[in-house]
């Protein structure tokens, strides 16, 4: 086994470089962090690697620059070597060393920044490759380069973000919420949509997307671009002139500037349906229109066709999606709206016109609210004890112009001079409770359940385990109607006050 000490007398000396700096780079990697600071006080080892810059041997130059990033080197350092990796980047041919050489100014200008000619050099270059014409050989490596060039600090252009216009005429693809696909697949085919169907999600034909883009059941959607991808390179610049990302980006954006993403899903059985490539290539070929620098304005996601080959959406930052625009104020332990609207469609058939609703847990009001927005309630009473809880729920309900009547109170001490219709809520997570403590919160809303339905009235509550059952063998006046699966821990009972 070759020792620190060693290795800096072989890079002192020059001697078998490639190897030695191969082996160096493989020490620091792996954690060395003596080693590495042994060469960054070193002037003879610093001296060795500034020579390497200038040797014969690409892959000696290539291993140099890499380690000059590598090392821990102080401002004045980083500051000499980042001028000695500008003259060698200035000066380098060899593809593949070049990306090498930016790697590494990138490091450094975290240490140093770097000055304006440098920036202007820099700029120069880029400016360049998005101006050329390359070999297919050659491509690799230059997009290589110019992801590398786009990374350096100060090499992103300011920019405001570029404003989304709704397309006139665009397919959706609606995304269910994890677990929950069956509602939305139930609710979208009582509206006419009767093919599109996939276990990613909804493919929506434009003539089609008025009638399902106020479904309350999706967690997101992607406008569909027109266009077949067939996931390789050397198709790509036609299959890109012939599809409707342009028409997108000229319409939808005004033909300003806009920062993408591009997100290439793999098949389920984890190969790529794209090659490495794929993304950098749309990028360069998308240059002048496109730039891939956060925040981002649009996300574009190329999935698997079952045929073979991509289909193309774009998910854009600005997507009009009105949907849940009351909710301004959410705490993070609050129910997602449209996790609360599924839980209102699965128990739709025991709702009631006009009825008197109780959220013994609110939160922010969230259930309550998609309660009274899938079918009328005539009052609507929450409780909970956070502060911040109600006074998000009263700016919600505010926005959503419906009456709510918030009390900062223990469901358990709530008291009413009439009993309640419904009493619907998604129950506390008590998995890190004890078992005592689990017991004593389900009797206490056992009892909450007698107390405060009328006869014949009906509570939803979302919860896991077996708990809920218990509480109704434990009640003489509860009596159990209905377990509705919810997601993979949870379900939905209904319950019965006799």
């Amino acid at each position: 086994m070759i020792d620190s000490e060693s290795l800096i007398k072989d890079l002192i000396a020059k001697r078998e470089l490639r190897v030695t700096l191969s082996a160096i780079r493989g020490y620091i990697r792996e954690g060395d962090k003596s080693l590495a600071a042994g060469i960054s006080e070193d002037k003879d080892c610093l001296d060795a690697l500034r020579s390497a810059l200038d040797s014969s041997d690409p892959k000696e130059r290539k291993s140099a620059v890499l380690l000059i990033g590598e090392l821990p080197l102080g401002k004045d350092l980083a500051a000499s070597f980042l001028k000695a990796l500008m003259t060698g980047y200035g000066k380098e041919r060899t593809l593949f060393v070049r990306e090498s050489y930016l790697k590494s100014i990138r490091a450094l200008s975290d240490i140093s920044p770097l000055g304006t000619d440098d920036l202007r050099t820099l700029r120069a270059r880029l400016v360049q490759i998005d101006s050329g014409s390359f070999t297919e050989e050659d491509m690799k490596h230059i997009l290589s380069e110019r992801k590398q060039l786009i990374q350096i600090p100060g090499m992103a252009e300011k920019r405001e973000a570029a404003e989304f216009v709704e397309p006139e005429s665009a397919g959706l693809f609606l995304l269910p919420v994890k677990g929950l696909y069956q509602p939305l697949k139930e609710e979208l085919m009582s509206r006419g949509i009767d093919k599109g169907y996939s276990s990613a999600g909804v493919l929506v034909a434009a003539s089609n997307a008025e009638k399902v883009r106020d479904c309350r059941l999706y967690q997101s959607f992607w406008y569909r671009i027109r266009g077949r991808f067939s996931g390789k390179t050397e198709t790509l610049s036609d299959e890109i002139r012939d599809s409707g990302l342009p028409d997108l980006l000229r319409s939808a954006y005004k033909s300003r500037v806009v920062s993408i993403r591009i997100n290439v899903h793999q098949r389920k059985d984890g190969s790529s349906s794209a090659s490495r490539r794929f993304a950098p290539e749309l990028l360069y070929l998308l240059r002048g229109r496109a730039v891939n620098t956060a925040p981002y304005d649009l996300t574009l996601h190329f999935l698997p066709r079952r045929s073979g080959g991509l289909i193309l959406f774009a998910d854009p930052a600005g997507a009009r999606d009105q949907r849940f625009s009351y909710v301004r104020e959410r705490l993070s332990t609050s129910m997602q709206p449209v996790k609360a609207a599924i839980m209102v469609y699965l128990v739709r058939k025991y709702l009631h016109q006009d009825a008197r609703v109780f959220d013994p847990f609110s939160g922010n009001g969230t259930l309550l609210l998609e309660r009274d927005q899938y079918l009328t309630t005539r009052v609507m009473f929450a409780a909970d004890t956070n502060p911040l809880a109600i006074r998000a729920g009263e700016e919600n309900a505010r926005l959503k112009g419906r009456r709510v009547y918030f009390v900062r109170r223990s469901a358990f001490t709530f008291e009413s001079d009439r009993p309640f219709d419904e009493i619907i809520s998604e129950l506390p997570d008590l998995y890190e409770k004890s078992d005592a403590d689990r017991d004593e919160f389900y009797t206490m809303t056992g009892e909450t359940m007698e107390r405060l339905l009328a006869p014949k009235g009906r509570a939803f509550l979302l919860a896991g385990g077996n708990e809920i059952k218990a509480m109704i063998r434990k009640s003489g006046s509860l009596s159990f109607l209905e377990e509705i699966p919810f997601d993979d821990r949870r379900s939905i009972y209904v319950i019965e006050r006799i």
